[in-house]
């Protein structure tokens, strides 16, 4: 990860990065591979849990593939809330540089003993881009809450609110999207 002061998100530091999980760390991101789901997926999630893919976001349709848009937004979420990026990371394609991100972020938070609060996405709007069979661009205007990086000493570091176009590149695996790419431009 490059050394920028990540206040102002990873999006300052380069464009595929995600300013919700900006990390406030100074330590040297880690080589380890991400995270790999350890456990199936189950019908319904507990309160606790990740988010499950909705019937919706089943088929190759564009509306699946927006439905599949809303759905990963919300993993990210959930990521953000709970530093656990293994149903994300079952999400998304080996080749995803920003999503390799967050799973190093994640791990260098959890190692921090670091967490967040706030930061949530919301879609605005979402468009389906010019695309090929067995593949889907999806662009999603998404709202950023305020995030606040909690240390272990109880110091926080504020992030402001932001707006950012997404551009969510989806491939056809096993069935089911995943993410191939994501590409933000503020």
């Amino acid at each position: 990860m490059v050394q920028v002061s990540r206040v102002g998100g990873l999006a300052a530091a380069a464009v595929l990065a995600l300013p919700v999980l900006a990390a406030c760390s100074d330590d040297p991101p880690a080589a380890a591979p991400p995270p790999s789901a350890s456990s199936s997926p189950t019908s319904s999630a507990a309160p606790s849990g990740p988010p499950t893919l909705p019937a919706a976001a089943k088929g190759t349709t564009p509306a699946a593939a927006k439905a599949f848009v809303r759905y990963y937004v919300s993993l990210i979420n959930y990521t953000s809330d709970n530093l656990d990026s293994a149903e994300m990371a079952r999400r998304s394609e080996a080749q995803c540089k920003t999503c390799r991100l967050i799973f190093r972020i994640v791990r260098n938070m959890n190692e921090a003993g670091r967490r967040y609060e706030g930061g949530h996405w919301v879609i605005d709007s979402m468009e389906e881009l010019p695309s090929a069979a067995g593949h889907r661009q999806v662009r999603a205007l998404i709202n950023v809450d305020d995030l606040q990086v909690v240390f272990p000493s109880g110091k926080r570091k504020n992030v402001r609110a932001n707006r950012t176009s997404y551009t969510f590149d989806l491939v056809l695996r096993g069935g089911s999207w995943s993410v191939a790419q994501i590409v933000g431009v503020s």
